[in-house]
């Protein structure tokens, strides 16, 4: 990305510090959104969460149509938990949400320094 350009953003939400798990998102640019550069983005994300907020569990919600994503995560370590039947709306249409958990001990990337 030409300098002072981001290639996306990641955001952790619905946090519980008692439960040590999180929700979180990972948004590419669709002109960056690669494999490797998906790989990346939630791969660092999630050792983020683990390694930084000492989290035990991360959740994350996915376009049940985002097949590299679902490859990229199971690759990670999560698996697909849950179907969320036209929870979202892309373009006036309803569309399924995957949900896919992580486990701390599942996690197969890269740690954080």
């Amino acid at each position: 990305a030409p300098a002072g350009e981001g290639l996306g953003m990641a955001a952790f939400s619905r946090t519980s510090w008692r439960n040590r798990s999180a929700y979180y998102d990972v948004y590419v640019r669709d002109e960056y959104a690669t494999r490797d550069c998906l790989r990346a983005a939630y791969e660092l994300t999630v050792a983020f969460g683990f390694d930084e907020l000492n989290l035990y569990r991360s959740t994350v919600r996915v376009s049940s149509d985002a097949t590299d994503v679902h490859s990229v995560l199971i690759d990670l370590g999560a698996q697909r938990e849950a179907v969320l039947r036209q929870h979202a709306m892309r373009d006036g249409t309803p569309e399924d949400l995957f949900v896919f958990g992580i486990l701390r001990r599942d996690f197969a990337g890269e740690r954080v320094p």
